[in-house]
């Protein structure tokens, strides 16, 4: 089992602070590829997640703890809650026989 993020998540969270998303050498959408040559059958799930931040603290502390503070300095003084999808992917796989 293996559980990552897609390039789309909390894109909400980043769109509304003008941030890049960093890429990833493992995500959802090239997972399966990567387990792929390792394993005997891969299955992808997804699955529907939603991180809420209560607040700007919120939102910036998350935000703090990927070493992304330049982006929490941007954040609306008066940002109140905000809701963002997550782009999460569950990787089932199966060893060689």
């Amino acid at each position: 089992m293996a559980v990552t993020n897609g390039r789309e998540s909390l894109a909400e969270l980043y769109d509304l602070v003008g941030g890049e998303r960093r890429e990833s050498t493992f995500s959802s959408e090239n997972g399966a590829e990567v387990l792929r040559p390792h394993f005997a059958r891969v299955e992808r799930h997804d699955v529907d997640v939603r991180a809420v931040f209560a607040d700007r603290a919120a939102a910036a502390a998350y935000l703090e703890t990927l070493e992304r503070g330049e982006l929490a300095a941007r954040l609306p003084a008066d940002m109140g809650r905000l809701v963002a999808r997550g782009a999460v992917a569950v990787f089932a796989a199966e060893a060689p026989a």
